[in-house]
């Protein structure tokens, strides 16, 4: 993991709680879409499966699973609470 706990989610491991800290990058459309699935400053998430393949990785937000391209997973930065 990277110094002070602060990362991009595409770098994230299995099974650890994440709070999402900034999302940069994405359009308004992406932004609003990103916002109507739970993915706001704060939300906890946690990586659930990643694809043996790369690509695109499952996540944990708010009770529901969500898939994620790496590249855009790669835009948004969280923060680990050990």
């Amino acid at each position: 993991m990277e110094s002070n706990n602060i990362l991009t989610l595409d770098k994230a491991e299995i099974g650890i709680n994440y709070y999402i800290y900034s999302l940069d990058g994405f359009d308004i459309n992406q932004m609003n879409r990103l916002y109507d699935f739970g993915l706001v400053k704060g939300a906890k998430i946690k990586l659930v499966f990643k694809s043996i393949f790369g690509g695109t990785s499952a996540y944990l937000v708010k009770g529901s699973v969500l898939s994620l391209r790496d590249e855009d997973s790669g835009n948004i930065t969280v923060t680990c609470r050990r």
